[in-house]
């Protein structure tokens, strides 16, 4: 029988992540002293270490369950996720607006409206969007790799089209709900994709300018033309931005 060392070392990714649950459970545990705002903080490290048994398990689920399955059906658990997400941001503008929250559950924390607080725990859709984009997009790109057998400029613009049209409605929802920094982690998971599609590198090189055009704008009305800056964010984003 194959004993645990053995099997860490041919699944080496299995390693890294169970070295970095003991590292996260370690560090939570040896900060609980200077946590003020939760009550018995010293019990944190048990619920990662949950969410790490949960994580483990839905990972053993997905494996039974099969790529095939997830992909047939990864369209409907889509949209299911955009009707939640368009919740939040409804209730988040909402809020903004006239003071009042109308969405059953929807719970704002530190500025963002990203929670769905039901009885006995919390839950933030965006952060399961991040994944079920990811699982999409690469059912959009095997498709494409599969049934373009000559790859040109005007399949390739057709190829970013269909991906975008399923990004763009989650990065505008995540940040309506004023989660500029989950919208910038899904934004950078797109990029990943692109990468890994097989694209030209024409595109990444036109990309990769655009964005740093855009960051020397940006670097030059921070120092130079403050108020122009700060016009461009919220006041929660902004206040995050600053203690950066």
């Amino acid at each position: 029988m194959e004993t645990i060392s053995e099997s860490l070392k041919k699944h080496p990714l299995l390693s890294i992540i169970l070295a970095l649950c003991g590292i996260s459970c370690f560090a939570i545990l040896n900060a609980a002293p200077l946590i003020t705002k939760m009550n018995n903080p010293e019990s944190a490290w048990i619920k990662q270490a949950i969410y790490y048994a949960l994580g483990f398990l839905l990972v053993f689920i997905i494996t039974r369950i099969g790529n095939d399955v997830i992909y047939e059906h990864i369209k409907l658990i889509y949209i299911i996720f955009i009707v939640l997400l368009v919740g939040l941001a409804l209730d988040h503008r909402i809020y903004l607006w006239f003071g009042r929250h109308i969405v059953p559950f929807a719970h704002m924390s530190g500025g963002a409206t990203s929670w769905y607080n039901f009885p006995g725990f919390s839950f933030q859709p965006s952060e399961f969007m991040k994944i079920i984009l990811v699982i999409y997009l690469s059912k959009i790109t095997t498709e494409y790799n599969n049934y373009i057998l000559i790859r040109t400029i005007d399949s390739e613009l057709k190829y970013i089209f269909e991906c975008m049209k399923v990004v763009l409605p989650v990065a505008l929802l995540v940040y309506l709900q004023n989660d500029s920094g989950v919208m910038l982690i899904i934004l950078m998971g797109v990029l990943f994709v692109f990468y890994g599609s097989g694209l030209r590198e024409q595109w990444f090189i036109v990309g990769l300018s655009v964005i740093a055009v855009v960051v020397v704008i940006f670097v030059y009305l921070y120092n130079f033309q403050p108020v122009i800056f700060a016009k461009f964010f919220s006041t929660h984003t902004l206040n995050r931005f600053y203690g950066w």
